[in-house]
């Protein structure tokens, strides 16, 4: 990244300094030129956090080059790690109510919910969406499917949607098998 900087810098240096001798302005006024880039130019982003912009301002005064480089701090993900109150619609058509305990690191959540704890997820987030899997057992057999949850923007409740895993993906987005849950 140092490298990488140093060309820019150098480069731009380069075209100050030819623009600086090729005009007639009388004075000490330096020649300025901001130039903004993306961090995702010269440094890896996380999906889940938007490009952090970067101001590069050059000046040429002669011989005395400078270079002020400022970057603004991304903006955090969300956070789903925590005890959630949940509520879902079976298959059958039930209401349940559930505690699901979620818990993340970086962009990857895990989660169990269910009595003692025998329904399982793993998701990703991505913005303000989690999505990913869901398994539980009972005594009849084991179940697994596809879910997605929407984090409301003061972060305390989601809302959310699921399928079976016999289901199309493309079901999720027009399933009324719903999975809501408010932050304890």
């Amino acid at each position: 990244m140092r490298k990488s900087l140093v060309i820019l810098l150098a480069g731009l240096a380069c075209i100050m300094m030819i623009a600086a001798g090729c005009t007639s302005s009388s004075g000490t006024t330096p020649a300025t030129t901001t130039a903004v880039t993306t961090a995702a130019a010269t440094e890896t982003a996380t999906p889940s956090a938007p490009a952090a912009e970067t101001t590069i301002v050059v000046t040429a005064e002669a011989a005395n080059v400078t270079a002020n480089v400022t970057t603004a701090a991304p903006v955090a993900a969300p956070s789903w790690t925590g005890t959630w109150n949940t509520s879902y619609v079976s298959s059958d058509k039930k209401p349940v109510m559930e505690v699901l305990t979620m818990n993340q690191t970086g962009s990857s959540v895990t989660g169990t919910y269910g009595k003692n704890s025998t329904g399982t997820i793993n998701a990703t987030v991505q913005e303000s969406k989690l999505a990913g899997t869901w398994a539980e057992s009972d005594l009849t057999g084991n179940y697994t499917g596809k879910f997605e949850f929407t984090l409301s923007a003061d972060e305390k409740s989601f809302t959310g949607r699921w399928i079976d895993a016999s289901e199309n993906l493309s079901a999720l987005a027009n399933t009324t098998q719903t999975w809501d849950g408010v932050r304890v």
